[in-house]
């Protein structure tokens, strides 16, 4: 009775608070977009949280000047220490896998801009797994387009301290395949 009783407070309340205040927090960091959320899953027994249907698109009035639309089927959270995160603002994930992201659009892409700040904790990820993602998007700066189908990264022990920024000296391995990865550059008369 008590597993059932578990599994409806799980189903009813829990998860929608999870995926609102999810919603709320990224908005909040991400100021240009908007993000939705269509379902989380909350797993006591793995540690565990998984987010279902994600959209984002550019806000039409942001300051970046971009339109990127995008959607990501799934992100899985494994072995999310718990504790850890409630009490010492340490986010300790053993696996985040996320699958068939779709990114379209614009925006610029600066040559000299400073990184943001990724996250206000700690965070250690044993692996990160990031599958069949599509991505096009344009320079607005310039003529240059990126295109990528069916990519997927995987970065091995990804340790980002309070404050950091997203760099390469944050991974010491990562393995990334493509079945394309072109980058455009329009000239003159193509414009």
């Amino acid at each position: 009775v008590l597993a059932v009783f578990l599994k409806l407070l799980i189903l009813l309340f829990i998860n929608p608070l999870i995926r609102k205040k999810t919603e709320a927090v990224i908005t909040e960091k991400l100021k240009d977009y908007t993000f939705k959320i269509e379902n989380v899953h909350l797993n006591l027994l793995l540690s565990g949280i998984k987010a279902e249907r994600i959209t984002f698109f550019s806000k039409t009035e942001n300051e970046c000047n971009s339109d990127l639309k995008g959607e990501i089927e799934s992100i899985n959270i494994k072995g999310l220490n718990i504790l850890k995160a409630l009490f010492r603002k340490d986010l300790i994930i053993r696996e985040v896998t996320i699958s068939n992201t779709n990114i379209k659009g614009k925006m610029p892409f600066a040559e000299h801009s400073k990184l943001p700040v990724i996250f206000p904790v700690n965070v250690n990820i044993s692996d990160l797994i990031i599958e069949n993602t599509n991505l096009s998007v344009t320079n607005t700066l310039n003529a240059q387009s990126y295109q990528m189908k069916e990519g997927t990264l995987r970065v091995y022990d990804l340790h980002l301290i309070k404050n950091d920024t997203l760099s390469t000296r944050v991974t010491c391995r990562f393995d990334f395949k493509a079945a394309e990865a072109i980058q455009k550059y329009m000239l003159g008369d193509s414009l």
